[in-house]
């Protein structure tokens, strides 16, 4: 772990440590900066006494570096090979990531990250395709949801104001239902929850898909599974942990799969070893009368 101090900070206080989407969001603008602004050479932190992650940078960004993504992602969607003009998640043919790879003139970092991250996430299962972590279902597309963020021109999306808590909530839906927040108890509520809109910060949920890029499958003798995702007692649990000293986005990469972390009962001195001061784990679930799964609260190991 790297303590010394870089000489610029970026707090992102619109993010929290115990919600899997805005741990993701995190992984994904470090993934992003690190690919627009590498001279910047930023490191990912978490404050132990706030919970809110902060950017280490080398250099500082632009003034305007959530507008220069917001653009950066518009170029994409309107290039030939839209990232996010693939439809439904679950119908991709690894296939077509493969070949376009193989292209050299049309390969970017951009797309060996991102492509190679999305194709990880459709493994076949027997006669069909899963994702242990995009949620998706026969009616539903991320993507498509994601591609529509981009749409509202009379009101674009401000990704630095919601990157700092400021941006205002939007409705969103065909999201990956990563934010906990998304599943609504028909005990709580005066109407039925499945037709009540969430309200979000809309940008965090497509700088998430970029976090992806840290959580590749492998095969193992039970078949292919998710770095990061584990099996325990019949549900898919996502662990991730949370380190006080700047780390870069290779470090980062190394920490999220170290075993320690993903055992049934964390040992508080083999965690704390390796620099983390806390692990979360949230459970995919679906609730009683439902065809939708969610992410649960997260809950901390030590």
């Amino acid at each position: 772990m790297n303590a010394s101090a870089s000489p610029h900070e970026l707090p992102l206080p619109g993010l929290r440590e115990d919600n899997p989407r805005d741990f993701l969001a995190a992984l994904g603008l470090l993934r992003l900066v690190d690919l627009l602004w590498p001279d910047s050479l930023p490191e990912l932190s978490w404050s132990r006494e706030t919970g809110i992650p902060k950017l280490s940078l080398n250099t500082a960004l632009p003034g305007d570096w959530g507008t220069k993504l917001l653009s950066t992602f518009l170029e994409w969607k309107a290039s030939e090979h839209n990232p996010f003009g693939y439809g439904k998640i679950e119908s991709i043919d690894v296939s077509d990531f493969r070949a376009l790879l193989l292209k050299e003139s049309e390969r970017s970092e951009f797309h060996t990250r991102y492509y190679v991250s999305l194709a990880a996430q459709i493994p076949h299962e027997k006669s069909g395709r899963r994702s242990e972590f995009i949620i998706e279902s026969a009616s539903r597309s991320v993507l498509n949801g994601i591609a529509a963020l981009f749409e509202n021109q009379r009101s674009p999306i401000d990704i630095q104001a919601d990157f700092e808590g400021l941006g205002p909530m939007r409705e969103v839906s065909n999201t990956s239902r990563w934010h906990p927040a998304e599943f609504k108890s028909a005990a709580y509520t005066s109407a039925d929850p499945q037709d009540l809109k969430h309200r979000d910060f809309a940008s965090l949920n497509i700088v998430a898909l970029f976090g992806l890029s840290y959580y590749p499958t492998i095969d193992t003798q039970r078949g292919r599974k998710t770095l990061g995702i584990r099996r325990v007692d019949k549900c898919t649990e996502f662990s991730w942990p949370v380190w006080q000293h700047p780390i870069d986005s290779s470090t980062v990469a190394s920490l999220l799969h170290h075993p320690s972390i993903h055992q049934r009962e964390a040992l508080s001195e083999a965690i704390k070893a390796i620099g983390v001061h806390q692990v979360w784990r949230s459970r995919k679930f679906k609730p009683d009368g439902q065809q939708n799964e969610y992410y649960s609260p997260a809950q901390p190991s030590l």
